[in-house]
């Protein structure tokens, strides 16, 4: 059964993730502190940049973002870790996820 949530989340949610991940993009090249050059080089070009290494370039200081968009991008890097690992979002994750993608 945990399976089957997974698989189910994972085919509705990954192409959401993904479409959030490349709009995210914008904001880390409007907040970045130090050049987009500098950026691709410790975190790889901004239009591929996963969301694990925006999540690090501001966790390094090199992207200062608000707080409501570090909340944005923890969700998010958070939800897409799971169904990376194969493990179903819990109803508090879910929802959570749900609020950042409708917002």
């Amino acid at each position: 059964m945990r399976t089957r949530i997974w698989l189910a989340q994972n085919h509705a949610l990954l192409p959401l993730l993904d479409e959030a991940r490349e709009q995210f993009t914008e904001v880390i090249r409007v907040r970045s502190r130090i050049s987009g050059t500098e950026l691709a080089a410790l975190y790889g070009p901004q239009a591929e940049m996963e969301l694990g290494a925006m999540w690090r370039a501001h966790l390094q200081g090199h992207v200062r973002l608000s707080q409501p968009e570090a909340d944005r991008l923890r969700t998010l890097r958070a939800s897409r870790n799971k169904l990376a690992h194969r493990t179903a979002l819990d109803n508090t994750a879910l929802e959570a996820l749900v609020h950042v993608l409708c917002s």
